[in-house]
């Protein structure tokens, strides 16, 4: 492009990353000056999600700007999250969300490149025990992989159901299929001990609304576990021993079993929780 006025003609050579600047006057061919601008590459914006297109509840999502100029922005939904060239987030809600990278420059603009996030539910995983078969089972079934603690150790067990090895600390831990895991709640077994009179213990209230106190004068209490009619396990806690348990549960009204250990045995109680 060239600019003239009387005394001066501009001529302005833009190559692919200059801008050259030449000056001279009307009646001299000769350069008079040359000016070299470099040229600002606008803003770019992109990552790939690979593995983190579907991530469970909590999950840290890590992903990293590609080749991407300017100041960044992450955002989930339109809501800023980070402004780091990488992204380190954990999602805390399920559903399917728009992940977005923005990059800006003072001169040259803003840039975007947007992708979608799927955020699933972990799994959720309840045990129960089963004295006629001796059997801890995993409910519900048909998670893609199973994983048992015995007494905080792992065991070689790939089941929904796991064979009785003792009297102790039973977990486990599931996958499903999209990955997310989860762990159940510990169930605090004690089969086979001898029970002891009942008598040795007081529970009150009950009836009650779903929380009572276990006191005793006589033996320590080490511990608790509370199962409906059907032999399901909902609900037990390990503790060193003491004189007095306070349970507190959100079960609905019914007639419950609760099993007391103490020191010495198991002393099996009816539980009656109306609301």
């Amino acid at each position: 492009m060239t600019v003239r006025s009387d005394s001066l003609a501009l001529v302005l050579n833009v190559g692919s990353d200059t801008l050259v600047l030449v000056a001279s006057t009307m009646f001299c061919p000769e350069v008079v000056d040359t000016a070299y601008f470099e040229m600002n590459e606008g803003p770019a914006a992109y990552f790939e999600l690979g593995e983190f297109d579907t991530v469970c509840v909590n999950e840290l999502i890590n992903l990293s700007a590609i080749n991407s100029l300017g100041e960044r922005e992450w955002l989930i939904d339109g809501e800023v999250v980070s402004v780091f060239n990488s992204l380190d987030y954990a999602a805390t809600d399920t559903g399917v969300f728009e992940l977005t990278l923005r990059s800006t420059s003072d001169f040259c603009g803003v840039a975007e490149y947007s992708d979608t996030v799927t955020v699933t539910p972990n799994p959720t995983v309840s045990l129960t025990y089963d004295e006629n078969t001796n059997q801890l089972i995993a409910l519900p079934s048909g998670f893609t992989n199973y994983a048992w603690y015995y007494n905080g150790a792992i065991v070689n067990s790939t089941e929904n159901v796991y064979d009785f090895e003792g009297n102790g600390g039973y977990r486990v831990r599931v996958t499903d299929e999209f990955g997310c895991k989860s762990f159940s709640d510990q169930v605090q077994l004690s089969v086979g001990i001898e029970e002891v009179a009942n008598g040795m213990f007081m529970l009150s209230p009950n009836p009650n609304n779903g929380t009572f106190s276990i006191e005793s004068e006589t033996v320590g209490l080490v511990g608790y576990m509370l199962w409906d009619p059907s032999g399901r396990l909902l609900q037990s806690e390990s503790i060193a021993a003491v004189n007095r348990i306070k349970v507190e549960t959100n079960l609905p009204a019914g007639v419950y079993l609760l099993h007391v250990a103490t020191e010495q045995g198991i002393i099996k109680q009816r539980v009656l929780i109306t609301r």
